[in-house]
């Protein structure tokens, strides 16, 4: 097991919610000028986000993960791309299941562009989260001396 295994399982773990975690944040700061801002639409909003965000993951995400590493792109700027797609697609997909998909295809323009956007940047959040638990380099010294397998000598 290499030293990149946990941290790839957390990131799994973690980065699909960072979404609805960024979103009850915002409604948690929102709720200090206007207590109306909690009512039944925060949960649906962050119970949404969440589900699209684990399933949209494992159906898109993952995969272009494992493309984007087979192709030695597994950097910050083509994982944020891949994410906004892959969190656009899944937007798209989960509104033509719950909604049926002839209701997609007559959409207008403005409406398909914001329907995109509401889910590319939450994709977008899950690909930057992803990055900084799983591919981000925290601390070269602590990384090189635990792939060694030793410990530091005590004084």
């Amino acid at each position: 097991m290499s030293i990149m295994a946990p941290r790839v399982f957390f990131a799994i773990l973690i980065a699909p919610v960072a979404p609805a975690l960024l979103f009850l944040l915002f409604f948690s700061l929102l709720m200090f000028w206007d207590r109306s801002v909690f009512s039944s639409d925060t949960g649906s909003v962050v119970g949404w986000t969440a589900f699209v965000g684990y399933l949209g993951f494992f159906l898109l995400g993952l995969p272009a993960i494992f493309v984007l590493g087979r192709a030695g792109r597994l950097q910050l700027r083509p994982l944020l791309v891949a994410g906004a797609i892959c969190g656009a697609a899944a937007q798209f997909l989960f509104f033509a299941a719950l909604f049926g998909v002839s209701s997609v295809f007559p959409m207008s323009l403005p409406s398909a562009a914001y329907l995109a956007l509401w889910g590319a940047v939450p994709g977008s959040i899950v690909a930057f989260t992803y990055w900084l638990i799983a591919i981000m380099r925290h601390n070269r010294t602590v990384e090189r001396d635990a792939r060694k397998g030793s410990a530091r000598p005590s004084p």
